[in-house]
């Protein structure tokens, strides 16, 4: 990346792709080692709905990442003259603000995710045994790394209805190992839970719950306010992809493109996320998607034969709605996928 800003093949304005998907890969791999997935789950369950937009929330997490490295770095690119420092200079004075992006930050990052994953998934199954277990009982570790705002918390009863488990459902901070017990036992008296949560002092960046949301890191997190990220991201453009023709200059390289018979099935896509497709081709591009887009309302999957590049559209319910050839604008919003760079 040093190098590409250097050389100048890559502006502060463009997220660095390579780095980018690598990323976003590893904090997805957090996500979702931490989510527990339920027995029956399918597309059109709220577990692997929700996880599709926690996907879609951690590649944009990471594309301001990458942009407010960038940034930093250009900061370093000319000396006190306007002169463009000697690249050997200048990369020193960079590897620094690698080590912190990627290296101290990531660490944290990578751990918050598997406690997202694990927390979601946590509040999604109380809801399907709510009926037996209508509350929850704080619970930490119990060793001496225990947080003393934390430790107060142990033991305290909810019920799963109750305002302040959307403060104090863990996470709690960054590395937090508390969990949630459900049970039927009694809820704790009311001026006495205030008390212990008002107690604990959560951070605001923490008092939410995370099996309610949609986002593994909140828009509230200052990679987002900082990193001026363009809505509309275009592969070209911001993403340093090739154009389609580009692409297509050699077909003879590319996969013949599969029927087009209707079958309606369930496929794992590319990027692990279960989809409702409706014939032969959508599944096949699906399945081998050469790139992915998702933004608020869609996910673009597009394959590239030796015909055409088509394309297969899906809402965010994961049911694909149309299939035809693609164009360059098909390939906007948040990159979840590149196999062909």
């Amino acid at each position: 990346m040093a190098r590409a800003l250097w050389e100048g093949t890559i502006q502060q304005d463009q997220i660095f792709t390579e780095i980018y998907l690598k990323i976003s890969s590893l904090l997805q791999e957090g996500l979702f080692t931490g989510w527990s997935d339920p027995e029956g789950i399918a597309y059109d369950t709220v577990d692997n709905i929700r996880k599709a937009a926690m996907q879609h929330n951690l590649h944009a997490f990471s594309g301001a990442k990458n942009l407010l490295q960038l940034q930093e770095m250009s900061a370093l690119l000319l000396d006190e003259n306007g002169s463009i420092r000697p690249f050997g200079e200048f990369s020193r004075d960079v590897l620094e603000i690698h080590k912190t992006y990627n290296i101290r930050y990531l660490r944290t990052e990578y751990n918050g995710a598997i406690a997202t994953g694990q927390m979601a998934s946590a509040w999604l199954s109380a809801q399907e045994s709510k009926e037996d277990f209508p509350n929850w009982r704080y619970v930490t570790v119990g060793d001496d790394r225990v947080r003393d705002s934390h430790a107060a918390l142990d033991g305290l009863v909810l019920s799963l209805d109750d305002p302040l488990t959307d403060v104090i459902w863990p996470p709690n901070g960054h590395g937090c190992r508390c969990n949630p017990e459900l049970t039927d036992d009694d809820t704790s008296d009311g001026a006495e839970a205030l008390a212990l949560v008002d107690q604990a002092e959560v951070q605001p960046y923490f008092r939410r719950n995370v099996g309610k949301e949609k986002e593994v890191f909140p828009l509230s997190h200052p990679y987002f306010s900082q990193a001026n990220m363009r809505n509309d991201l275009e592969a070209v453009r911001d993403y340093g992809m090739r154009r389609i023709s580009q692409i297509m200059a050699d077909p003879s390289k590319l996969p013949v493109r599969t029927g087009e018979a209707e079958k309606f099935q369930t496929i794992t896509d590319a990027t692990g996320i279960m989809v409702r497709s409706a014939g032969e081709l959508d599944a096949d591009i699906i399945q081998f998607a050469d790139e992915v887009f998702s933004n608020e309302s869609e996910r673009v999957y597009i394959r590239y034969y030796q015909d055409a590049a088509w394309r297969a559209r899906g809402n965010n319910n994961l049911r694909i709605e149309s299939t035809g050839p693609a164009s360059e604008a098909d390939r906007r919003g948040i990159l979840l996928h590149r196999k062909i760079s």
